[in-house]
């Protein structure tokens, strides 16, 4: 389960600092492996005892001055004044799936439900603010920091998910078509970061200054990895 923190921000002379903590328990739960069974056009969701999930997080340490592989779920500080100063805020996932279900089968197609709670643009809860990435390649790399920024990279080509369409949405679905397995398993990264223009449109909307900063609430609640037989 999620440990609820929040997104403090901070008024400082000539900048907004907006500092996120979200930690995940160490088992991580808000990662659910899950197998898909089909029939008459009816979609129904076990759970798939046969499939592991497993992850590793990374992120660049502020104190360290380097990539770190870390086991709480937590981005950076965000700068909204100098924005040049956020390159070093995404959280990079990798997750591995695996299972006896992937036996002499080369590739599966994986889908990707992202939930939250809340529904309404105009609160200060942390769907609002962020962006998901995600895509299943294999990286060559022998340090954390190697993993990282490869990974990093191969992300920033997908395009971001959010929360928002036309309106908010409290369920958000991507497939990865094709995902290729390897010794029975789905290696997916993913990047988790700010999401710059819902940033600047919140700020707006909200008709936000210095002085009325909210504190942006955890409202994340999984992101659900399902193997389509």
């Amino acid at each position: 389960m999620i440990k609820s923190k929040s997104l403090k921000i901070i008024a400082m002379t000539a900048m907004t600092i907006f500092n996120l903590m979200v930690v995940f328990a160490a088992t991580f739960a808000w990662f659910i492996a899950a197998k898909n069974l089909n029939g008459n056009d009816i979609a129904v969701q076990i759970d798939a005892q046969e499939l592991h999930i497993d992850y590793n997080l990374y992120k660049f340490d502020e104190d360290e001055k380097q990539i770190v592989e870390v086991e709480k779920f937590d981005l950076n500080t965000y700068d909204s004044i100098i924005k040049e100063r956020n390159t070093n805020t995404p959280l990079v996932a990798k997750v591995i799936v695996a299972g006896t279900v992937f036996e002499n089968k080369a590739s599966s197609d994986v889908s990707i439900e992202l939930t939250c709670n809340e529904s309404s643009y105009y609160t200060s809860f942390l769907s609002n603010i962020i962006n998901f990435r995600f895509k299943s390649f294999t990286l060559d790399t022998n340090t954390i920091s190697d993993t990282y920024y490869s990974a990093k990279e191969e992300l920033l080509s997908e395009t971001p998910i959010t929360f928002f369409t036309t309106t908010k949405l409290t369920t958000r679905q991507l497939t990865i078509s094709n995902a290729p397995i390897i010794n029975n398993t789905i290696t997916i990264y993913g990047l988790v970061d700010y999401d710059e223009d819902l940033i600047d449109d919140f700020i707006s909307v909200n008709q936000l200054t210095l002085d009325t900063m909210p504190v942006f609430q955890n409202d994340l609640n999984y992101i659900r990895f399902s193997v389509h037989e």
